[in-house]
């Protein structure tokens, strides 16, 4: 985890890697903080064992769903990242050219 803010924080990453490593990271808090409250509320409503056999399902649910939403996230993310930088070195290049012709 600590890995993932020194990524995020790092000056030298691009800014879709950034927007890649905050996407995972708000997945991983989501799926935490809806394990947490389906844990706390299916323990105040029904039996512990019953509550046990449901939290698990949800941390395996969690285990699938939320990496594949993280990894998705981060992928979409990190295109646009790549497309963005593409975009700003392209007019980068055109206005070099156009200086270098004036």
């Amino acid at each position: 985890m600590s890995d993932l803010f020194e990524m995020l924080f790092d000056s030298d990453n691009p800014v879709g890697v950034k927007v890649a490593v905050f996407s995972v990271l708000i997945a991983l808090i989501g799926a935490a903080g809806w394990l947490l409250f389906f844990t706390v509320s299916l323990a105040a409503e029904y039996s512990a064992l019953l509550a046990t056999a449901v939290t698990l399902g949800i941390i395996a649910i969690g285990v699938v769903i939320a990496p594949a939403i993280g990894i998705a996230l981060a992928a979409i993310a990190g295109v646009a990242g790549l497309l963005a930088q593409g975009v700003v070195s392209l007019i980068t290049y055109i206005r070099q050219r156009q200086n270098t012709r004036a």
